[in-house]
C-alpha cells in the first residue's frame, strides 16, 4: 500500500458518507427511508439486488471457497444467486401487491400479530450474523492492506456503513450500491480477471498450475453442496434483505424483471 492508495481508501469512505448527508433530503415519508418511496427504476434497482451477490460474503467466502476447492468452490454464490432469481420468478408478483415493508407484516398479515413478533425475533438473529460476516469481511480487508488491528479495522469500516446507513436509510444504501456495482463491474470483472486470466497463461495455464481435483464440481462433496442449497436457494426467498430491496422498485415488472437481470450479472 502507499500513501496513494491510502488517499483513495479515505476519499471513498468520504464519498460513501457524503452520500448518505445527500439522501436524507429524499426522505419525506417512512417509506422514503424503508424502501426508497418505492420509485426504482432498472438503472438504480438492479444494482441494488446485485448488491445482494457482491457483498463481503460472497466476495471474500467465494473467494475463499476457490482458493480451497477450486471451481466446486462456486457452488454458495451459485445457490445465493439461483435463490434470488427463485424468489424474482415465484415471489415477486404478488408481493407487489402489498403495502408493506418487512416479511413480518406479511406475517402478521395472514397469521396474527404473534407470528409477526416470532418472525421478526428470528429476522433480527439472521440479520445480525449476516451485519457481523459482513463487518469482518471488510475489517479484514483493511486489516489486511492497512496492516491495522482488526478490532480497529472493523470499528472504521462498520463505522461508515452504519452512518450512511442510519442518515440516508433504503436512498443511500441504493445510491451506495449502484456506486459499488460499478466499481465491482469494473475494476474486478472487466479489469481484474481479464488481467489475472491473461497472467496465468490461459486455459492451459491455469490447468498446469492447479490441481485435477481443482477443476471438479463436487470437489467440496455434494453434501456441502446440498447444505448451501438449504441455506442459500431457500434461504434467500425469504431474507429480508431481498424483500427490502424488491420492495424499492417503481412496479411489478420493474421487480420480477430486475431482480432475475442482477443475478444473470452475477
Amino acid at each position: 500500500m502507499t500513501s496513494f492508495d491510502f488517499f483513495l481508501i479515505i476519499i471513498y469512505f468520504a464519498v460513501l458518507i457524503t452520500i448518505g448527508f445527500l439522501s436524507i433530503k429524499k426522505i419525506k415519508s417512512q417509506a422514503d427511508y424503508v424502501v426508497a418511496g418505492r420509485r426504482l427504476g432498472y438503472g438504480s434497482f438492479v444494482p441494488a439486488m446485485a448488491a445482494v451477490v457482491l457483498g463481503g460474503a460472497s466476495t471474500f467466502g467465494g473467494t475463499a471457497l476457490g482458493y480451497q476447492f477450486g471451481i466446486s468452490g462456486m457452488w454458495m454464490v451459485t445457490m445465493i444467486g439461483l435463490g434470488i432469481i427463485g424468489f424474482g420468478l415465484f415471489f415477486t408478483n404478488k408481493l407487489g401487491n402489498l403495502n408493506i415493508f418487512s416479511v413480518s407484516e406479511l406475517l402478521a398479515n395472514r397469521f396474527g400479530f404473534s407470528s409477526r413478533l416470532y418472525s421478526a425475533i428470528i429476522i433480527i438473529v439472521y440479520n445480525i450474523m449476516v451485519m457481523v460476516t459482513s463487518t469482518i469481511a471488510v475489517g479484514v480487508l483493511f486489516s489486511t492492506l492497512f496492516e491495522w488491528s482488526l478490532f480497529f479495522a472493523i470499528f472504521i469500516g462498520g463505522a461508515v456503513v452504519v452512518i450512511y446507513t442510519l442518515l440516508g436509510g433504503m436512498w443511500a444504501v441504493t445510491m451506495t450500491d449502484v456506486m459499488q456495482f460499478w466499481v465491482m463491474t469494473i475494476g474486478l470483472i472487466l479489469i481484474l480477471l481479464p488481467f489475472s486470466f491473461f497472467q496465468l497463461g490461459g486455459i492451459e495455464g491455469l490447468t498446469t498450475k492447479i490441481s485435477s481435483d481443482h477443476l471438479n464440481l463436487s470437489n467440496m462433496g455434494w453434501d456441502r453442496v446440498f447444505s448451501y442449497a438449504l441455506l442459500y436457494f431457500f434461504g434467500m426467498m425469504i431474507g429480508q434483505d431481498v424483500w427490502q430491496r424488491a420492495f424499492t422498485g417503481k412496479s411489478k415488472v420493474v421487480v420480477k424483471n430486475g431482480t432475475i437481470i442482477a443475478e444473470f450479472i452475477v
